[in-house]
């Protein structure tokens, strides 16, 4: 089976700051496995997600400006330092609780622009 990439490209002036998301990987059971966070800046391309299916992936990204992703996905913690691990809600140490957006599967690559 194909790995299917999971990619962001800024199409604003501001750098975004992002999270990404998919459930049943990483052992969560009914919760998302979450990490982040990658920095896309203005123009640039990140991919940031590999996985061997394409489908319930989410993400969430925000910018300095105030401008943020969000959808009717899972709700998740942030934390401010780079983590990777089963979502939770009220988790210690963590600055808010945010809603991911899912992310429309594609056959092999997903592109999402952000702007």
């Amino acid at each position: 089976m194909p790995d299917h990439l999971l990619g962001f490209t800024n199409k604003t002036a501001n750098p975004i700051n992002l999270i990404v998301g998919q459930l049943n990987s990483g052992g969560c059971g009914t919760d998302p496995f979450i990490q982040g966070w990658w920095t896309v800046q203005p123009g640039d391309l990140v991919f940031t997600l590999k996985s061997s299916s394409p489908h319930d992936r989410f993400f969430y990204a925000e910018d300095g400006a105030g401008n943020a992703w969000s959808g009717n996905g899972p709700w998740v913690d942030l934390f401010p330092k780079s983590f990777a691990g089963c979502a939770s809600n009220g988790a210690p140490g963590a600055m808010k609780l945010v809603r991911m957006r899912p992310v429309d599967p594609e056959p092999i690559a997903i592109l999402v622009a952000l702007g």
